[in-house]
């Protein structure tokens, strides 16, 4: 078993659980005859997310199994609800702040991580007593086996697209293998999410359990049968099996630029070896997580939404009247003829939203304790504002708050009071400050 230079790894019936000081504080691991059990357990909060804690951690364990620890199989399950629900965004945008290379070298870390647990030579099984999205999925594709609790509110997939990102930890190579090239695009640039039942079905997942006590036996007999380690794409003569490349429409798909990138990506991933496959995933995720929509969209589904998961009465109210003024700006609108200079005849979309924009900036000045989540998700969900611009707000400081009030002015001149915004930059710059500023103060965790 364990090499004389690892610390010793208790049983799991041990009173007193040995903690190694190479790993410990997100991953434990435990004998559970001649298996290796390792608990998921991340301590920055209530999900497992594939942090850098995650990273080392699960560097230094997959370290010991290639040079002495010798389990006849592996068990990963979770002590939390969830399996896991992918990266860290924090440290997603931290590095693509820093830069492509930085993020395609993130993407490069963990991806390598999972090759080797598919290359170690044991076996290995995720047990999934609740959701695996993103990263968690990732991880747990990468094992040879996935049994999961049946029914409930289990979801399992690959999300990345609906916040303007694609997978970046092996998705995009391992759906294709084992659903098919046209499966791993709908699945993918759908931010398809699937219940358990679903995910049997289409092949993903070993065997369904009623209970945790079922899913850990359901584990150990299939360990039992001492079953090939190797991954398919890993055997001696092995070749993906022909398809087309699909390149939609994705029934389904979030708008932007996220899905076709992966579609495109997809399509060349399945004509190269796997490793070379990699790379390919690495600089699409690189691409999308440091684009201007990812951030966007990432500050509207994880910021925003969290900042209003638990929102107090009068905070829902306010969404809802929020709502309603921005929907209205649509129902009092004239579309414009495509007569005038170049200059001032806007199309469709940028018309609606620089005057729904426009329309929340008046807010902001009326309504000064106003949180800027409040604005951006009911732009958003409530007034048909273009999600891939994270909301009336964000729109605003995308475009630089001068530029969006020049452009306003140019369109007032010839549109009238929708576009007049009565309010100087600095005031305005200032009005978007504080309304961030006030999401931060009230963030529910």
């Amino acid at each position: 078993m364990a090499g004389a230079e690892w610390p010793r790894i208790g049983r799991l019936d041990d009173p007193e659980p040995v903690v190694s000081p190479l790993w410990g504080r997100y991953l434990s691991a435990h004998w559970l005859d001649d298996c290796l059990l390792v608990t998921l357990d991340d301590p920055s909060g209530r999900a497992n997310k594939t942090s850098d804690l995650f990273k080392t951690e699960f560097d230094a364990l997959m370290h010991a199994l290639e040079t002495g620890l010798a389990p006849a199989g592996l068990l990963f399950r979770s002590a939390k609800p969830s399996f896991g629900v992918g990266g860290d965004i924090g440290q997603v945008l931290g590095y693509a702040q820093r830069g492509i290379e930085a993020s395609l070298a993130d993407s490069e870390a963990i991806k390598s991580l999972f090759r080797r647990l598919e290359r170690l030579p044991c076996p290995s099984v995720a047990l999934l007593e609740g959701t695996a999205a993103g990263g968690g999925w990732e991880l747990a594709l990468a094992c040879n086996a996935r049994f999961c609790i049946a029914g409930g509110s289990i979801r399992l997939g690959l999300p990345e697209v609906e916040f303007g990102l694609v997978p970046g930890a092996g998705g995009m190579l391992r759906l294709p293998h084992l659903v098919g090239l046209e499966s791993a695009g709908r699945l993918i640039a759908g931010a398809a999410m699937l219940s358990p039942e679903e995910a049997f079905a289409h092949g993903l997942l070993t065997g369904l359990a009623a209970d945790g006590a079922a899913l850990l036996k359901a584990g150990l007999d299939w360990l039992g049968q001492r079953p090939d380690q190797r991954r398919p794409w890993d055997r001696a003569g092995y070749a993906i099996v022909p398809s087309l490349s699909y390149d939609g429409p994705v029934a389904g798909a979030p708008g932007g630029q996220a899905a076709p990138r992966a579609l495109s990506a997809l399509a060349t991933i399945a004509e190269v070896p796997f490793d070379e496959a990699g790379r390919i995933e690495s600089r699409c995720f690189a691409e999308c997580a440091t684009s201007n929509e990812a951030r966007a969209l990432v500050g509207l589904g994880f910021y925003d939404r969290n900042r209003l998961r638990h929102a107090t009465d009068d905070e829902r109210a306010a969404l809802a009247r929020v709502g309603r003024r921005l929907g209205c700006v649509k129902e009092r609108l004239t579309l414009p003829s495509a007569t005038g200079p170049d200059d001032e005849t806007p199309d469709e979309a940028e018309y609606l939203a620089i005057a729904q924009a426009a329309e929340a900036l008046r807010i902001l000045g009326e309504e000064s304790a106003l949180p800027a989540a409040i604005v951006n998700v009911a732009s958003v969900e409530q007034a048909g504002f273009p999600r891939r611009t994270g909301g009336a707000l964000r729109f605003i400081a995308g475009m630089g708050t001068q530029a969006f009030l020049a452009r306003a002015e140019t369109l007032a001149r010839r549109f009238g009071a929708p576009f007049h915004i009565d309010i100087a930059a600095d005031d305005a710059a200032r009005l978007l400050s504080d309304a961030e500023s006030r999401n931060h103060q009230g963030e529910t965790g």
